[in-house]
């Protein structure tokens, strides 16, 4: 299963080595950091550490993962990450667990939760794109349908 996690980032050298680091790599296919004109190093700390980076001028947490999306290679699941380590990479498995195992379609984790909801990324998976449309433009369907 190809897994692509997309990191938007503004100014997070201090945490996006720590959130790269902790990424699980037996899960990970690709990691694209999409970055809007950081003035703080954040894209080469990325690079260094083995990321894509994509530069995105335009301003808004949307609009970088629409710019990560277009930039994936043919992902199963795709993971959107905080370059703040908000969100715990670690905990990645737990989360994409129900995806691997046929069981859901899609995960939502929550920064908030507590023992029952572990703190961890949203998951979107890929379930089915037109041959006509960008990874940008892909839409999500339920299982059955």
């Amino acid at each position: 299963m190809r897994v692509s996690v997309i990191i938007p980032t503004h100014n997070e050298a201090q945490a996006i080595g720590r959130v790269l680091a902790d990424l699980p790599s037996n899960l990970v296919t690709e990691v694209i950091v999409v970055d809007s004109n950081s003035t703080d190093g954040t894209p080469d700390l990325a690079r260094k550490m083995g990321a894509q980076v994509i530069q995105e001028p335009r301003r808004g947490y949307g609009r970088a993962c629409l710019t990560g999306l277009a930039n994936t290679q043919n992902p199963d699941v795709v993971v959107f990450l905080d370059g703040d380590y908000s969100d715990r990479p670690s905990e990645l498995p737990i989360i994409l667990a129900p995806i691997i195992e046929g069981r859901a379609d899609i995960t939502l984790g929550s920064r908030f939760g507590g023992k029952k909801q572990p703190r961890c990324a949203t998951v979107a998976p890929i379930i089915r794109q037109s041959p006509s449309r960008r990874p940008d433009q892909a839409f999500v369907r339920r299982k059955g349908q």
